[in-house]
């Protein structure tokens, strides 16, 4: 069968979640022979379902990481990857046109906060308490110090890994799902389906 044949590839991809999708398909779409290798038998399975249908612009991670300057790397990586899936799928983004609203409950932390964003480079605009009030009449704005208009968007991540799959797959990269993969030495590996095994090569890993 298929598995049978030896694999000789550019570069595999390890783990087929969003990123691993991303990647493979940029790798195959400049004409490198790519392999995307996942364990489980679908796609985008483990982090990439946690990030609550949102696309993130590093306002939360720029706070949420204690270590400043840690916060401040992750950030700036979702702001790199929010431009990226914008631009790429603009179809994913639900409700483009509408406004998302940062808020903070402590007075001590709001300079902290805006400085990191600042430095991050994530977009935000101070607004008045009842302008939010206004926009989102539901929220409850007891204990509410200050409030901002970010960028962060909700996004629909089926359509985005949909259209990565597609893009992926018509662009020749060959995406082995259920399959497990064991090193032997330096390109060489063995990659494991339904109990059958193949030598497996490629020139560069990435996991």
């Amino acid at each position: 069968g298929y598995m049978n044949k030896e694999k000789n590839y550019d570069i595999a991809v390890v783990g087929a979640g969003v990123t691993g999708l991303m990647l493979a398909k940029k790798l195959s779409a400049i004409g490198l022979r790519t392999a995307l290798i996942e364990k489980n038998s679908v796609v985008a399975l483990s982090p990439s379902t946690k990030n609550e249908g949102w696309l993130h612009r590093g306002t939360y991670h720029s706070q949420s990481i204690k270590d400043r300057k840690s916060a401040i790397q992750v950030a700036k990586r979702c702001i790199y990857g929010h431009e990226q899936v914008k631009s790429y799928a603009p179809e994913a983004i639900e409700e483009p046109f509408s406004n998302s609203y940062a808020v903070t409950y402590s007075v001590d932390r709001a300079q902290e906060i805006t400085d990191r964003w600042d430095e991050a480079g994530v977009c935000y605009e101070p607004i008045q308490n009842r302008v939010l009030e206004r926009e989102v009449p539901e929220l409850n704005m007891r204990n509410i110090v200050y409030a901002f208009l970010v960028k962060d968007k909700a996004i629909d991540t089926r359509i985005l890994y949909a259209k990565l799959m597609h893009d992926l797959l018509s662009s020749g990269a060959d995406l082995y799902l259920s399959t497990e993969l064991s090193f032997r030495e330096k390109e060489q590996a063995v990659i494991t389906k339904n109990n059958e095994t193949s030598n497996f090569w490629a020139s560069v890993y990435i996991h």
